[in-house]
């Protein structure tokens, strides 16, 4: 779950419904959670949840680990998507982002350390 600067929730359920079917979707609030609109990310995952993280700007990034690693930002409060491929390992297991005050992005994973954006606009 993330929560952008215009108190816009975003969030994602998954759930396994038995004999290997499995749910995921990803959801935008804008009213304090009392509707729900889904959003339709390049991301899935049958082995887990897709998760959120949002800077200072408003980009939303989405990923998720397991099944596909896809790494996607949202420059438009979650409308369109794009995918990210800047380097990061198809199976790096990407495990948390952190924003430093002057902007830059690291992105921890379980498989490949930590990846950061040098000049602070070449993960986006």
């Amino acid at each position: 779950m993330a929560v952008n600067s215009q108190d816009h929730i975003f969030v994602s359920l998954w759930d396994s419904e038995g004999a290997g079917l499995y749910f995921s979707e990803q959801l935008r609030s804008t009213d304090n959670g009392r509707t729900w609109i889904k959003i339709n990310t390049p991301v899935r995952n049958n082995d887990g949840p897709v998760h959120f993280a949002i800077n200072n700007p408003g980009y939303i990034f989405s990923w998720a680990n397991g099944g596909n690693e896809i790494l996607a930002i949202s420059f438009d409060n979650g409308v369109t998507w794009r995918t990210i491929d800047n380097g990061i390992e198809y199976d790096a297991g990407i495990s948390s982002f952190v924003f430093s005050p002057d902007g830059s992005i690291y992105i921890g994973t379980r498989n490949s350390g930590v990846y950061r954006n040098a000049d602070r606009k070449s993960v986006v």
